[in-house]
């Protein structure tokens, strides 16, 4: 199957830098603003296409070689901060109530091989400790 690479970035709304039309920064004063009068702003994801989708992007690629497209995955500063620490992004997003943006892919990567009804049934034989991992 063909996952997406680099679709787009995925960042927490207060970790932005905000500039305006001479390129100055302006992230402080608009974070004064926003916590003064849009609170529940500081609290988004904000996510934009940073690469234009060419002949259909991954989606018209797996068409093109008769396999199943399995999902995207954005740039996201969590997931390159795990990866560069060597600690589980999934466990990061499970505890820290963050979302999995890989949680998706894995179980259709799972479903398409069928190795996600074989994971449920270790899983029961070994008290659920195996399917704890996808969660």
């Amino acid at each position: 199957g063909v996952v997406e690479n680099m679709a787009g970035l995925l960042t927490p709304f207060n970790a932005v830098q905000m500039r305006d039309s001479t390129g100055a920064d302006v992230t402080d004063e608009s974070m004064r603003l926003l916590r003064e009068k849009c609170p529940e702003l500081l609290d988004l994801t904000i996510f934009t296409d940073v690469f234009p989708r060419a002949q259909g992007g991954a989606e018209g690629m797996a068409r093109r070689f008769g396999v199943p497209f399995l999902g995207r995955v954005p740039l996201e500063p969590a997931l390159t901060h795990a990866c560069e620490a060597g600690t589980s992004y999934v466990a990061r997003a499970r505890y820290g109530g963050g979302r999995n943006v890989l949680k998706p892919i894995i179980q259709r990567l799972l479903d398409a091989t069928g190795m996600s009804t074989e994971m449920q049934t270790d899983a029961n034989a070994h008290s659920g400790k195996m399917g704890q991992h996808l969660s």
